[in-house]
């Protein structure tokens, strides 16, 4: 029973041993708690900066500093699209007192950033501890997890590990792209209806109706007046004769029918336009001058984009002695376009 069990005890104490067995020297320690972070993670970014943290650095002088950024643990495979061949060393850098007295040299065929000070220095130790590397472009590959693995060494060979397997995980981000289209808008909107109530030869008749307009389009807008009809009898063909596109003051006793789009004082009516930036297309823009044509035409435009107008369109209505009475319409069509 005795050389029985004896064969068992050995082959588990080999097993043990084989199971503890690393590739790096007796003496190196393990760095604890690492993290990776990037001040731009976005793809093939430039000039990004990476901070590697560690918990903790064994007491002992160190020489030589590497970084190895791969997409496979363990081998030189530098994620694609990525270039370490400018990266510097920040000052900022805790992982060393005098970040200033080392130089690094990263190489892309390799992966690897080497960082040495060939009189080397004893690290600060303690918990948090960076090394900041800049001047980095990030890899065209996103959303997959690479590594980061840290490793000091006390000689500028870099041959003889004092901590190892500081491995972090950096991932670059594609990104989100945010599009959005704002939609040329036009909004327009009219009185239905104005009077000038009973006419006489003696005075004008008159009349108001208002009118906005708004656009957010980049050329503004134009708008125009088509007429069927000039103010005519509701039941023969006696009608008010229209002022015509050459505009004229208000002369009573005359047959005249016509409208403009300011303030005027003969007669006292109307007023110009009131916010945003469109303005009275000529014959409309002058005071106590009038005109209408069935033919119609623009009566205000904006060269821009405009908040709302608002626009009052002020009639006139003189007549003849003998006008025949009853009730007399004029029917007028407005619209808005968008300028080219």
């Amino acid at each position: 029973m005795h050389k029985w069990l004896k064969p068992i005890g050995i082959g588990a104490i080999v097993a043990l041993l084989c199971a503890v067995v690393r590739p790096v020297p007796a003496q190196a320690a393990l760095f604890t708690l690492e993290s990776m972070a990037l001040s731009n993670p976005a793809l093939n970014q430039t000039g990004v900066t990476y901070t590697m943290t560690v918990s903790s650095q064994t007491a002992a002088t160190i020489r030589c500093i590497t970084l190895r950024l791969t997409d496979t643990l363990g081998s030189n495979s530098l994620p694609a699209g990525m270039d370490i061949s400018g990266a510097t060393l920040s000052g900022t850098s805790t992982i060393v007192p005098t970040p200033g007295a080392w130089t690094p040299v990263g190489v892309n065929a390799t992966g690897v950033i080497t960082i040495l000070n060939a009189a080397g220095e004893l690290p600060a130790g303690g918990a948090g501890r960076t090394l900041v590397l800049g001047g980095i472009e990030n890899g065209s590959t996103g959303n997959t997890s690479y590594y980061a693995e840290l490793t000091t060494f006390s000689d500028v060979a870099c041959t003889t590990a004092v901590d190892t397997e500081g491995i972090a995980l950096f991932v670059f981000t594609s990104g989100v792209l945010i599009t959005s289209i704002v939609v040329d808008a036009l909004s327009f909107s009219i009185d239905p209806s104005c009077s000038t109530g009973g006419l006489n030869p003696e005075s004008a008749g008159k009349c108001t109706l208002q009118m906005h307009a708004s656009t957010n389009h980049a050329t503004g807008y134009t708008i125009s007046y088509s007429a069927t009809n000039t103010l005519t009898h509701s039941q023969n063909a006696d009608s008010v004769t229209p002022i015509g596109s050459t505009a004229q003051a208000s002369q009573p006793g005359t047959k005249q029918f016509g409208f403009n789009m300011v303030a005027n004082t003969n007669p006292s009516v109307g007023a110009g336009p009131a916010g945003g930036s469109g303005v009275v297309s000529s014959p409309y823009d002058t005071p106590n001058m009038f005109a209408f044509t069935t033919s119609g035409g623009p009566i205000a435009t904006t060269a821009t984009f405009s908040a709302d107008t608002l626009y009052t369109i002020s009639y006139i209505a003189n007549t003849s002695p003998n006008m025949v009475s009853g009730n007399y319409v004029s029917s007028q069509t407005f619209t808005i376009v968008a300028n080219p």
